[in-house]
């Protein structure tokens, strides 16, 4: 007893800190004491997910593995590159940010479960919280200062139903929800329409959670209104636990439905991929461009996931990987960029920006060719894993689409360069903080070291995934 309470102290650790925010109410000394009591508490849980990371959080309906240790250590990264950040934001704003605490530590709380979930149960909840708390989030730092209730009520109402509809057919058939035993049970109910209704009960989840097409509507257009803070949670951090929930899923109980799955993952992917390359090209806004960027880029990753096989999960989970490394790098950028203590929304905000911060739009501009997956930037190699899977199962069709949509993001991304470049200064920048060249350059020593030793990238996630395969 006393052992397994110690491999849930990570678990302790973030509601210890989700209750210590929810019970200060003193606008006095915030937002810094906020921040380093929460910067404090995640190292002390990450450190006790490294040390625990082999030990089942919950006994019985999670695993402990590799894999969840190094999606875990992803979303602490981004996480601790948030709270970095985000406290000048709300020291000059001089806004309490228990709230903003509270939000990023229950995204921490059940991405952790959902990552090492092996019960349907615990996923489903651990979805329909992330999917509520993503709506608190999306509201709380607006204009009004305050959540929108229609939107918390739909996400409340939505994540519910799913949750009913997800599992209660199961229930009623007598079926386990361990995940070993329900992929046996249906194994032998393939044709089952309520068990397939189900399943595709739960997939929606996962779309809404990590915000695919077509179910972001509305997504886009409030990431591109929010402050920077709660934009750089949205793309940093919970689209990680809602990968490698999904990953498990297949893995372990969808494999007997496959060939019916198919062409649904591939329709979401293709419909997420256009969506997303298209609607950034309509944007003047940055952080528009990029949320509809993020569609796509996680639509591809859903489309190498429609084959449940070892090398395909390997290649979706590399690109995933390398997009999330370069988006650490353009979160911090924008944070480099702020005009009198306001960070800038319209691409016309950035014009001349490259020579009143060279160095920053040198990197942004590098960090934007890698997501297009240009050599000789890490992007190329994600995109190297992505292509070679599309040609080893002969999918050429689905190849002309993703190239026909990579040049229409190409374009989003250049009308940024243009912006950066070629477009006269109207604006004085504020002087950027040192710690912000810091990370951008250590983000960048990274990836330029997994670029000349992409074996190690590979081998060490094909290791990973293989054991989920074991």
């Amino acid at each position: 007893m006393i052992e397994q309470l110690i491999y849930f102290s990570p678990l302790f650790i973030l509601l210890f800190g989700i209750m210590t925010f929810m019970c200060n109410r003193s606008q006095e000394n915030e937002p810094l004491q906020c921040f380093r009591l929460a910067r404090i508490l995640l190292a002390l849980s990450f450190l006790m997910c490294v040390i625990f990371f082999n030990k089942p959080l919950l006994a019985g309906i999670t695993i402990g593995s590799r894999f969840t240790l190094i999606n875990n250590s992803l979303m602490y990264l981004g996480a601790f590159i948030l709270m970095f950040f985000s406290r000048r934001w709300f020291l000059s704003m001089k806004m309490n940010a228990n709230a903003f605490c509270i939000g990023v530590f229950i995204t921490l709380l059940f991405g952790s479960l959902l990552i090492a979930s092996v019960h349907l149960l615990l996923t489903v909840v651990c979805l329909a919280a992330l999917v509520i708390n993503n709506a608190c989030m999306l509201q709380y730092t607006q204009s009004k200062n305050r959540a929108d209730g229609k939107i918390i009520l739909f996400s409340v109402i939505m994540a519910l139903l799913l949750l009913i509809g997800g599992t209660l057919p199961f229930y009623v058939d007598g079926f386990s929800l361990f995940y070993e035993e329900l992929r046996l049970s249906i194994e032998h109910h393939q044709n089952d329409v309520a068990l397939f209704a189900s399943v595709a009960a739960i997939l929606v989840i996962f779309m809404l959670y990590i915000g695919l097409a077509p179910l972001h509507h509305g997504m886009t257009e409030l990431l591109g209104s929010v402050t920077l803070p709660v934009f750089t949670f949205f793309i940093l951090v919970p689209s990680i636990a809602g990968i490698a929930g999904l990953i498990n899923l297949n893995i372990y109980v969808l494999v007997p439905l496959l060939s019916k799955l198919k062409l649904f993952y591939a329709g979401v992917a293709l419909i997420s991929i256009g969506i997303g390359a298209v609607g950034a090209c309509s944007c003047k806004n940055i952080r528009k461009i990029l949320a509809y960027a993020a569609i796509y880029h996680l639509g591809i990753v859903f489309l190498i996931l429609q084959r449940f096989s070892l090398s395909s999960t390997v290649a979706a989970y590399v690109y995933y990987v390398i997009y999330l490394l370069t988006m650490y790098g353009v979160c911090a950028v924008l944070f480099g960029f702020k005009i009198k203590g306001e960070y800038p929304l319209m691409l016309s905000d950035f014009n001349g920006a490259a020579y009143r911060r060279p160095y920053i739009s040198a990197m942004l501009v590098i960090f934007l060719f890698s997501l297009l997956g240009f050599p000789p930037t890490l992007g190329f190699l994600g995109h190297f894993s992505l292509f070679t899977d599309l040609v080893i199962h002969n999918h050429f069709y689905q190849m002309t689409f993703l190239l026909l949509m990579m040049l229409a993001l190409a374009y989003s991304y250049l009308t940024i360069i243009q912006a950066l470049y070629f477009e006269d200064s109207h604006d004085v920048f504020d002087r950027a903080e040192r710690s912000i060249y810091v990370v951008i350059f250590a983000n960048a020593i990274l990836m330029a070291l997994l670029l000349l030793q992409p074996q190690y990238l590979f081998d060490v996630l094909t290791n990973i995934i293989g054991d989920l395969f074991a």
